[in-house]
């Protein structure tokens, strides 16, 4: 998969006013508790409002636990 982000919103701290988001990915899969967890993350791209992240490939099964049958996850 390759990913790309535009017109981000700025979330650095209002005292930062000179320096952008530093944004990245998070996957993650539902557990059988029905909760979230973090199964994989891309890089962080410095001072970007307008991010393109490097392609990430994962594995279904990192995604996907054999215990969600819809195949619920969220990035």
């Amino acid at each position: 998969m390759t990913w790309r982000g535009s017109k981000i919103k700025n979330v650095d701290s209002h005292f930062d006013f000179w320096d952008k988001s530093d944004p990245y990915l998070k996957f993650m899969r539902l557990r059988g508790d029905n909760t979230f967890v973090e199964v994989a993350r891309t890089e962080t791209i410095m001072d970007s409002l307008d991010p393109a992240w490097k392609p990430i490939s994962l594995p279904i099964s990192r995604l996907v636990s054999s215990d969600n049958k819809f195949g619920t996850f969220r990035v």
